[in-house]
């Protein structure tokens, strides 16, 4: 039971939670219950209830449902971008920008994970430039909060902080690496990329990248290979 799940996460001393996604239900039936997840919880002083959200119509929702920080997601991969969300990557960067907007007229922090920063299934290794493209427009945007996210698993310490040294982020401005997504499917021991910096991890796995899961065995075999 996710309520169930939630409420011993936050008894075992979590404090930033995220609950549940307010993506279209016909497209992740898994997280249609996303307003009852919120309306259900026992809301706890000091902690932080969090939800993904893919577009304006998901923040709008989120944030009716009280939702304390919306996390909006775009991933750098264009093939990836396609197949997981049926829209290229400028397209989502529109999205962040409407759910941006919907956050500060809310009153609503708004972090944004950017995903396959490292590497796609489909096009394998991705190039930090193209990372530092995507900071750049949606810090242009108003962006403060940001996760490196791998989405597919595949990244090791040294990339993380190779990428993360490569951001040159004005002060102030808030950032979070290395923060592996529920549905990722491989792990290679990331760590943080300096003290400054959190790790995120995820307890669960509901819904996630429609595409990718049979394709990472792929690019898991890829991978090996390519170490011989």
């Amino acid at each position: 039971d996710k309520i169930a799940m939630i409420e011993l996460l936050v008894e075992a001393g979590i404090r930033s939670i995220e609950a549940t996604s307010f993506v279209h239900p016909q497209v992740v039936p898994q997280m249609a219950d996303a307003e009852r997840v919120m309306s259900s919880i026992e809301r706890r002083s000091g902690v932080t209830y969090r939800a993904l959200v893919p577009n304006r119509r998901g923040a709008e929702r989120a944030i009716a449902a009280r939702t304390d920080v919306l996390v909006a997601l775009i991933t750098v991969s264009e093939t990836y971008s396609h197949k997981n969300q049926n829209r290229g990557v400028q397209d989502l960067v529109r999205n962040v920008d409407e759910i941006l907007q919907a956050g500060r007229h809310s009153g609503t922090r708004v972090d944004i994970a950017v995903g396959t920063a490292f590497f796609c299934p489909y096009e394998g290794p991705i190039a930090e430039e193209r990372v530092e493209s995507i900071f750049s427009q949606l810090v242009d945007l108003g962006g403060e909060r940001f996760y490196v996210a791998t989405t597919s698993g595949m990244a090791d310490p040294a990339h993380v902080q190779r990428l993360c040294a490569r951001q040159d982020r004005p002060p102030g401005l808030g950032g979070q690496a290395g923060a592996p997504r529920p549905d990722e499917l491989r792990s290679e021991g990331i760590s943080r990329p300096d003290p400054a910096r959190l790790l995120h991890r995820r307890a669960g796995v509901e819904g996630g990248g429609r595409s990718a899961a049979a394709d990472l065995r792929r690019a898991r075999h890829a991978g090996r290979e390519g170490l011989r």
